[in-house]
């Protein structure tokens, strides 16, 4: 009767602390500049706009919807987005424990990792950490039914019902996650049941198919199916994978090597000491995928067997799922569940140095989530905007103008990249895109981009002089500016506009009086 509770009270304590871990980051501007694409989304989508119709992004719809609810539910602000992003990031913590203790391990490693090198590393709404808890609670689910099918008894209806439905939900997230998890968990009853295995195989795939293609079904309804099918499939065939390109694991490889020059500048000091673990749990961000196998093959036959199937094919489901980006904010969304194993055969296993070496990587990650956190403090001036507060470490003197020069629901467009302005001050992007970036968008994407701009008058135009032309390789690596002949719209802007404002930064352009 007493484990019970006890149990209980290690996830209610792991959810506490995660959260107020969490806090300091989840309330700071991060300046990221995705942060405001699914925020504006999600807002547009309770408005009435369609995804990719209304307004164009590679993301699934999930991304918005997701996030709408929850606007539509307590209100478009941001204390409403740092409260789902919080939950998301601690109940994904807890899925790590959980399926951490299903192996025998305390959950511990894998949740310390989990909450530490995720949300705060970009704290922003993310289709990646929403998905990743869809996908973990489908795993945690199918595992139940797994149970029961290992047992000899046909696995309950219902479980393998609502592990379909949460691989669904994660298609709508991001298209390729939720597909490589059906597969990797249909190919594990399909090999655990074999003859017995039709019917619980149809009814898993069958109510995955149901859910991960309704979206199509409503798109095709309000006559966009031509538009989805465009943003969220043939366009980043087409062009963002090609953008996406980056050396495996970037920027790992370099902040790795700046950290050992620290070490070895300060042999003695801790600075040098910390600089140096912090850099570890991204390289093992990078090494799972090889690191995982060979620290099985060291523990012993176990971690081969039946019961541990599901794990592999959707630990690498995942990986898979994320290779979109080969960088390493792509590869830590990708390796939850492999973290989940590598911890387990470290804690589980009875090789002595593969415990040493799980202690080892937990002491870095609690090193590096000290630096975080502490780095996280010193956002601690507060500036108000048109949703709410966020804190910063220097006032932003965007959002001092555009408090002070529009009013919510003027149409302000933010060049190329910085979408997160709309949200804060309740501002229309007078265009179908979030951000325009040459190579990603078409020169017929920018061509109507700048007839919005002209057919609607719009006044202000923000330009962001730090992340724009060659220096968006810093987010892209594999960006190349065009040409000046083969601009489009900064020679639209030269022509139409002047400079209002210099704000560092940002630029105001004002539009010119004789401009028609």
């Amino acid at each position: 009767m007493g484990l019970r509770p006890f149990l209980f009270w290690k996830y209610a304590i792991l959810a506490v602390v995660s959260a107020l871990y969490l806090y300091p980051f989840v309330r700071s501007f991060s300046g990221s500049a995705d942060y405001g694409v699914f925020l504006n989304g999600a807002d547009l989508l309770n408005h009435g706009a369609i995804p990719s119709r209304d307004f164009v992004e590679p993301q699934g719809p999930g991304s918005f919807v997701w996030l709408a609810l929850f606007f539509r539910l307590f209100g478009t602000t941001l204390a409403t987005a740092r409260a789902v992003l919080t939950a998301t990031g601690v109940g994904t913590g807890l899925l790590a424990f959980y399926l951490s203790r299903t192996l025998g391990a305390t959950g511990l490693f894998g949740a310390l990792f989990v909450v530490v090198i995720s949300v705060p590393l970009l704290p922003i709404n993310s289709p990646h950490y929403d998905s990743n808890l869809f996908a973990l609670a489908a795993l945690a689910v199918f595992l139940a039914a797994w149970n029961e099918a290992a047992k000899g008894e046909p696995p309950a209806s219902w479980k393998l019902v609502l592990a379909a439905v949460l691989c669904g939900l994660t298609t709508w997230m991001i298209q390729q996650k939720g597909y490589c998890l059906a597969v990797a968990l249909l190919i594990s009853l399909l090999w655990l049941m074999r003859r017995k295995a039709f019917r619980p195989a149809m009814i898993f795939a069958g109510c995955f198919a149901v859910v991960a293609l309704s979206p199509f079904v409503f798109f095709t309804a309000v006559h966009a199916l031509p538009d989805v099918l465009f943003a969220n499939y043939l366009w980043p065939l087409r062009s963002y994978s090609e953008l996406n390109q980056s050396p495996y694991g970037f920027p790992a490889w370099r902040d790795f090597r700046w950290s050992i020059e620290r070490h070895a500048n300060h042999p003695i000091g801790w600075i040098g000491d910390f600089a140096f673990t912090f850099a570890i749990p991204f390289l093992l961000v990078a090494l799972l995928p090889l690191l995982l196998p060979l620290a099985a093959r060291l523990s012993g036959p176990r971690w081969f067997t039946a019961p541990i199937l599901p794990y592999w094919l959707a630990a690498y489901a995942l990986w898979i799922a994320e290779l979109q980006r080969i960088d390493i904010g792509h590869l830590r969304n990708g390796v939850v569940i492999m973290v989940v194993l590598f911890f387990s055969i470290c804690e589980v296993g009875t090789n002595k140095y593969l415990r040493r070496a799980g202690f080892g990587f937990a002491i870095s990650l609690v090193f590096a989530g000290a630096i975080n956190f502490r780095m996280s403090l010193e956002n601690d001036r507060k500036q108000e905007t048109r949703r709410g507060a966020i804190y910063v470490e220097e006032d932003e003197p965007l959002l001092g103008f555009l408090d002070t020069h529009t009013h919510a629901g003027d149409e302000v467009f933010v060049y190329p990249y910085q979408p997160i302005y709309y949200f804060f001050e309740q501002l229309k992007n007078p265009t179908r895109y979030s951000y325009l970036l040459y190579h990603l968008q078409s020169n017929a994407q920018f061509a109507e981009a700048v007839g919005d701009l002209d057919r609607k008058n719009v006044r202000y135009v923000i330009f962001d002089s730090v992340l724009s032309g060659q220096r968006i390789s810093e987010i892209f690596p594999a960006y190349r500016q065009p040409g000046k002949a083969k601009l489009i719209m900064e020679p639209y802007l030269d022509a139409r506009y002047r400079l209002a404002f210099d704000l560092g930064r940002f630029h105001v352009l004002e539009r010119r009086d004789d401009a028609h």
